[in-house]
């Protein structure tokens, strides 16, 4: 049994009640014929072990990487699915909400139309970029675990505890399906807890059209 943080993009909060979800779950449903690893995604790792304390302590040592974490603070602050409205989905609505936001933020109120929305386009077209870095540095690190569990005797379990991230692009979506295809073939289950420490084997980011769920 593999539990696998998604230390990219937990918020703090998330990341509390996460290890408390998870340091529970191991004190009661690791049997002493088991074996579990406590990993994340940028990489710490605690090593397959039956030693329970080694596997809490693990997770109880797990930070938040701030690498690619959306500022919140940014003028303007876009997001990637305001981006991806803005961009591919030519979603009027979205751009002069972006619009009214930077002129707020930036006190422009008087500017020219044409310099606030081209700005607001610069940020939105940036935004793709670094949420795309974000989608396809973790799906493969999925893949490589679904890979050598696959080598280990018995049932195979990967947790995967996460608020979830955008899965839509054609990149990640073959990086997904690579993922699926890669856990098919060893028989590994792939299950996931969502930041709020509900389980769940839900994998798929359209189950909550426009919010980061679990993946």
């Amino acid at each position: 049994m593999v539990f696998l943080f998604d230390d990219l993009h937990l918020s703090v909060g998330e990341l509390l009640r996460a290890q408390s979800v998870a340091t529970k779950m191991l004190g009661e449903s690791l049997a002493d014929s088991d074996m579990a690893a406590v990993v994340s995604m940028s990489g710490s790792n605690s090593g397959l072990t039956h030693d329970l304390a080694t596997l809490q302590e693990a997770v109880k040592k797990l930070k938040l990487q701030q690498l690619y974490r959306h500022d919140e603070h940014a003028c303007p602050n876009i997001g990637f699915y305001q981006a991806d409205l803005i961009l591919n989905k030519h979603d009027q609505a979205a751009l002069e909400l972006a619009e009214a936001d930077y002129v707020t933020c930036a006190a422009l109120v008087g500017a020219s139309p044409r310099m606030v929305e081209s700005m607001v386009r610069s940020v939105a077209e940036q935004s793709p970029d670094e949420r795309r870095t974000r989608c396809l540095g973790v799906t493969p690190d999925r893949r490589r675990f679904c890979e050598k569990d696959g080598q280990s005797p018995g049932q195979r379990t990967l947790i995967l505890i996460s608020p979830g991230f955008f899965t839509m692009t054609p990149d990640a979506l073959e990086e997904k399906s690579l993922v699926l295809d890669s856990a098919a073939r060893a028989n590994v289950t792939i299950s996931a807890m969502d930041a709020r420490g509900l389980y769940t084997t839900g994998i798929d980011a359209s189950e909550r059209a426009g919010l980061p769920i679990k993946i």
